[in-house]
């Protein structure tokens, strides 16, 4: 009896040790199996992020980039030039009506789209973009009016160094020997374009228009698109291409009535047909051209992009020879030269300046 009750106790014991050993086989077989599942999933994470991983631009897509942001430079030099015919139109209502062309064609473009806005966390810095983006908008075409062509827009193409200095002031950005230099070429053209009386003394020429003070006024907005740029940067791609020109026309419409309100100008409608194509038509190569900008740095990098973008300035002075019949002063073009030496010198900071610190707090 003793001996069959140690049997059957044996043969339960075998009983528990096997099923033992195959729920410890079936957890070993659970885990391997959840092990290789975490696995494949770490592998379709792992895929998932290549795909998502942006290509390498091709030479062929740079240079399309490139040819995009010479383009748009050409067009908005050619509603500048276009706008000197109309200067019997006050500035503020003719930003008014070129704005209002330009939503024209903006809002349906976006209405058939229909694309996923998104300004999370980025709205007040589009929004002070754009109204800065509109006083240099009053204060360029207000420069080129009272002042010669080239110089204008030599003034206002200044943007990029001022850009540079309030980076640095806002967002900590390294200083470098790149920037300075940009900064004294800039600031070296300006003076040499606009001659001020204590450095040049007073001038008695009658063939050109004078600057002086007037040249306050372009270097004032190329400050305001500099700190616009500065405030762009913290924006990046995120919202659609056509938010940021979208916003700055809604800013621009009660700017500019300000601004004629507050010259007291008379209203000065178009008289013609021409004039109200030529409004339209400035309009329409605005958002084009803005378009255009914007699509290409989205592929161009930043510094070739800055460069390509304001070599109009040698096309400014060429203009207002052929089309403008206004006499050229060497020092002015020697002006504009620095200026474009600045904005080279802004470009190969953002390719080569990492390595020329110059100070960093």
């Amino acid at each position: 009896m003793t001996k069959t009750r140690m049997m059957s106790y044996d043969t339960h014991h075998a009983e528990v040790i096997c099923d033992d050993t195959k729920t410890s086989r079936y957890s070993i077989l659970k885990q391997d199996e959840d092990n290789s599942i975490q696995s494949k999933s770490a592998d379709k994470t792992c895929s998932e992020i290549e795909v998502v991983v942006p290509a390498k631009v091709s030479t062929f897509q740079r240079l399309k980039g490139m040819l995009m942001i010479g383009t748009a430079g050409l067009l908005l030099l050619s509603t500048t030039t276009l706008a000197k015919y109309l200067k019997h139109i006050p500035v503020g209502e003719f930003l008014f009506m070129r704005f209002c062309c330009s939503l024209v064609f903006i809002l349906p473009t976006l209405y058939f789209q229909q694309p996923t806005i998104d300004m999370k966390g980025k709205s007040k810095l589009i929004v002070a973009r754009s109204i800065l983006g509109s006083i240099n908008a009053v204060c360029k075409f207000w420069a080129v009016i009272k002042l010669d062509y080239g110089n204008a827009i030599a003034l206002v193409a200044c943007a990029p160094v001022f850009a540079a200095f309030f980076s640095r002031i806002l967002w900590k950005e390294k200083i470098n020997l790149f920037t300075v230099v940009a900064l004294v070429f800039g600031m070296s053209g300006m003076i040499l374009i606009a001659k001020p009386e204590f450095v040049f003394g007073s001038s008695d020429s009658s063939t050109q228009k004078p600057i002086g003070p007037f040249a306050l006024v372009p270097i004032f907005g190329s400050m305001c698109l500099g700190l616009g740029f500065s405030f762009l940067r913290k924006v990046g791609n995120k919202p659609h291409i056509l938010i940021v020109p979208m916003v700055q026309a809604l800013c621009t419409l009660p700017i500019s009535v300000v601004f004629h309100l507050g010259k007291r100008d008379s209203l000065v409608l178009p008289s013609c047909y021409s004039e109200r194509s030529l409004i339209m038509l400035i309009g329409f190569i605005t958002m084009i051209a803005l378009f255009l900008l914007n699509r290409g740095i989205a592929i161009e990098k930043s510094g070739p992009g800055t460069l390509i973008r304001n070599i109009d300035m040698v096309f400014a002075y060429v203009i207002q020879v052929l089309f403008f019949h206004e006499p050229l002063d060497l020092l002015s073009v020697l002006g504009g030269g620095l200026i474009i030496c600045s904005t080279f010198t802004v470009a190969a900071n953002k390719v080569f300046g990492d390595g020329c610190l110059v100070c960093e707090f």
